[in-house]
């Protein structure tokens, strides 16, 4: 047992047979995965601290688990930023599908590109001005509440803007042919990588090179 390389950080290893430590070992190393001593002062102090230990007798389950362990990390970290997280969309409008002509707006749109979730903000260019329509607060698809729509899909949304902010209007602020694009920001992007990557194709990175420059996004 001499060859096996210990860290100061890492996993413990226990196994009833030297082939299965072996072959664990092999396994960790493989996986790029330290291995260490855990002793009775750590694993109370990992109690204290609030950290996870795996165990496990089966190899291939101390792995389920620990991938396990790892998506539950994952989707934390998505809820707890859930509210800065900005996706990429563009809609254009469904003809004859304007509901109301001032804000609350309620129109049907098509998914273009990218995500459209609750809560994104809305905004159009006139003659390279950009107006905030604002945000989503409802999405229907085939009369069903929704919370998010993707590319191809038809659905009816309504944008309602923030107290004490002027109307917007059809006609003055937009028309039939004007394209609606989620209005981003650096931080909205930084939160997109670290937490939601996963959920993002290589039509939604082309969309955000697109909106990075229409916003002045470095």
């Amino acid at each position: 047992m001499k060859s096996i390389d210990l860290s100061l950080e890492g996993v413990h290893v226990v196994a009833s047979t030297l082939g299965s430590l072996e072959a664990l070992l092999s396994f960790l190393k493989k996986s790029e995965i330290p291995v260490a001593h855990v002793n009775k002062e750590i694993k109370e102090l990992a109690s204290k601290m609030h950290l996870k230990i795996i165990e496990a007798k089966i190899i291939y389950h101390l792995f389920d688990q620990y991938e396990a362990f790892v998506r539950d990390l994952r989707q934390k970290e998505k809820d707890e930023h859930l509210n800065e997280a900005i996706f990429p969309v563009q809609l254009s409008i469904v003809p004859n599908c304007i509901f109301t002509k001032r804000s609350p707006l309620i129109l049907g749109v098509n998914i273009d590109v990218g995500t459209l979730k609750i809560g994104t903000p809305l905004c159009v260019f006139k003659d390279q001005e950009k107006i905030n329509l604002g945000n989503v607060t409802s999405i229907e698809n085939n009369k069903k509440n929704v919370v998010k729509a993707f590319k191809h899909q038809k659905v009816a949304i309504k944008i309602e803007l923030r107290e004490n902010v002027s109307a917007k209007m059809y006609g003055r602020h937009f028309s039939d042919d004007s394209i609606f694009y989620s209005v981003i920001t650096r931080k909205s992007l930084d939160v997109l990588k670290q937490c939601f990557r996963d959920e993002l194709d290589e039509e939604h990175v082309e969309l955000i090179g697109k909106l990075k420059n229409k916003f002045g996004i470095i």
